[in-house]
């Protein structure tokens, strides 16, 4: 139960309140009321320690509707999969450069949400760290330099062909121009010199 089996009154801190968001036991059930904490790091239920009824904490995590459905009509299942979690696009001037970068997308095929991540990410998906059974993936080549209309032509093509195997990502990619940068920048000579 607890590291040590005696501890010194300095080592505890006794009469802690939570009202949520902050703890949850052991089997995910998020913990609200009185409990103490030890130097140890140990967080256990109940104002101070009773060999019985107190309970170890530990720091609360937001679980979406879906896994909590899952969780209680698969109680024994133990999963070790990651979960994905979104990722917000950066173009580096060697993209620019390249005229394309690939763009990396998961579809939970439980809520239907589709969400880009890197890829670093989509690489765990496809060594199945990120559950196969639930999430389904694409990439796809996303150009970013040339003539507009040849952009928007190519992205809305390479989303078309993506979008058979996520079905809505179409929906959800509808700027076919989005980070077109053009790549013919113009240096303006320095005038202190």
């Amino acid at each position: 139960m607890r590291l040590q089996t005696t501890y010194l009154t300095e080592d505890i801190t006794n009469n802690l309140v939570t009202t949520g968001s902050q703890w949850m036991t052991e089997d995910k059930k998020e913990y609200i009321g009185l409990y103490h904490r030890y130097v140890t790091g140990e967080v256990y239920t109940r104002s101070e320690w009773d060999a019985t009824l107190s309970k170890k904490l530990i720091p609360f995590e937001e679980t979406t509707t879906v896994e909590t459905i899952y969780k209680r009509l698969k109680p024994n299942v133990k999963t070790k999969y990651d979960l994905p979690k979104p990722y917000i696009v950066t173009v580096t001037s060697s993209d620019i450069s390249k005229g394309t970068f690939t763009r990396y997308f998961l579809q939970n095929q439980l809520s239907l949400q589709i969400i880009e991540v890197d890829k670093e990410q989509f690489s765990q998906w496809q060594k199945k760290k990120v559950d196969p059974n639930i999430w389904l993936g694409v990439q796809l080549e996303w150009r970013i330099t040339g003539n507009i209309n040849d952009i928007s032509i190519l992205n809305r093509n390479s989303v078309l062909q993506a979008n058979k195997t996520l079905n809505g990502l179409q929906n959800i990619l509808t700027n076919f121009i989005q980070y077109a940068s053009d790549a013919d920048f113009i240096v303006p000579t320095d005038i202190n010199q």
